[in-house]
């Protein structure tokens, strides 16, 4: 059997890190510029500038602008996932668990403010059925539906422990979603509010809203 040697690793290693490196690259570029300049009037040769490779080396990861679309969603969506909901923690207290989710979406939606965008309106483009696979549209559904569900747990389990007399759950989580979402349209790095100071107004506003406090 052969070995490989310790040199034949670190090249494999490094040439799959490059690898990864230019796939993440191509997909941010995709989120801005397909978000920015729409779908069709992106180019693969622009989308190739824009994340600083040549255009043949796009097809060594992606055979079709479709498919670069989908992944970058997904991408987007992941990125989401890793940085919001994946911080929550089922096993704590109901009211802590909507707090960290309202203050780690809004951070999200701030510190992430272009790609968001660019994501948002993608998702909302009403020819983005057209463009994707029924596959890659259930795929991210399922993100999506995701984090609703997970709202809908919380909301339901904050009712519970503190018996507060708020609005049905579903018109909950849809108020909260969008208060959180809307977050970016207003915001500016140099405005008057810091991002924390903006964390603890929504925070605020939200527990207001359920007569948390």
């Amino acid at each position: 059997m052969a070995i490989t040697s310790g040199t034949d690793r670190q090249v494999g290693d490094g040439r799959l890190r490059r690898g990864m490196k230019t796939r993440e690259q191509l997909l941010d570029a995709a989120i801005d510029l397909f978000g920015s300049k729409g779908f069709t009037s992106t180019s693969m040769k622009d989308l190739a500038a824009a994340a600083g490779v040549r255009a043949p080396a796009i097809y060594n990861h992606f055979s079709s602008k479709e498919r670069i679309l989908a992944a970058a969603l997904v991408w987007a969506l992941e990125d989401f996932k890793h940085h919001v909901i994946d911080t929550d923690d089922p096993a704590g207290e109901p009211v802590a668990r909507l707090e960290n989710l309202v203050r780690k979406h809004v951070t999200y939606q701030l510190e992430h403010s272009k790609m968001v965008r660019s994501a948002d309106t993608l998702l909302e483009s009403v020819a983005l059925g057209e463009i994707l696979t029924p596959e890659d549209q259930a795929e991210i559904r399922v993100f999506i539906r995701r984090y609703r569900d997970l709202m809908t747990q919380v909301i339901d389990a904050v009712r519970a422990q503190t018996g507060a007399e708020f609005p049905s759950t579903g018109l909950c989580v849809l108020a909260i979603l969008n208060l959180c979402d809307q977050s970016r349209s207003w915001f500016r790095v140099d405005g008057e509010l810091s991002i924390e100071e903006v964390k603890d107004g929504y925070w605020s506003l939200i527990a207001g809203m359920l007569r948390l406090v």
